[in-house]
């Protein structure tokens, strides 16, 4: 089942060695764009594989696939349950709407990330979900979606970055 559309991909429910996973895919023969953003998606994974199972998604694995009798490239990744359950505009007017130590909660995984050289380099309210503390207590956010994300940049794309996603929080940088 299709859990979500991105600009280049889709990501599919599944299981991986009896896990639930949420599975990126992508025809191999789909345009270069889409293959080559998947391929860049598991480099910044890696690259942040420190913050993976806390502040992003955990990489269960990667490779070639067939799904439906039809082969695919994909990426196998924890299973993240979103306390939201909105997309769009509504999603980035609810998030506006969330507590202020939510917010500022994933801002600050995003200055973690950005503290590793790496952008995000696609700052929509979709690709932050909410999920539960470990407690049940609480929320807490992970960023996903890295297919535009990169690494090795300067100052000055690492503030855009910043900025950017200050704004999808309803957050001024300029306080962080």
């Amino acid at each position: 089942m299709a859990i979500g559309h991105g600009r280049t991909s889709t990501v599919y429910s599944a299981k991986l060695n009896g896990v639930p996973v949420a599975l990126k895919c992508v025809a191999p023969n789909a345009d270069k764009e889409a293959f080559g953003d998947l391929a860049t998606e598991l480099v910044v994974y890696q690259d942040l594989r420190d913050l993976q199972g806390t502040l992003i998604p955990r990489v269960l694995g990667h490779g070639v696939i067939v799904m439906r009798g039809h082969i695919l490239a994909a990426i196998a990744m924890q299973l993240v349950v979103d306390e939201l359950r909105l997309v769009g505009d509504i999603r980035e007017r609810a998030i506006h709407n969330m507590p202020l130590q939510c917010r500022q909660a994933a801002l600050a995984t995003v200055k973690a990330i950005n503290g590793r050289g790496i952008c995000h380099g696609d700052a929509r309210a979709d690709n932050v979900l909410f999920t539960r503390t470990d407690d049940g207590q609480g929320l807490k956010p992970i960023l996903i979606d890295f297919a535009y994300g990169f690494g090795d940049a300067t100052e000055g794309e690492i503030s855009d970055d910043f900025a950017s996603w200050a704004d999808i929080l309803g957050l001024d940088s300029d306080d962080y």
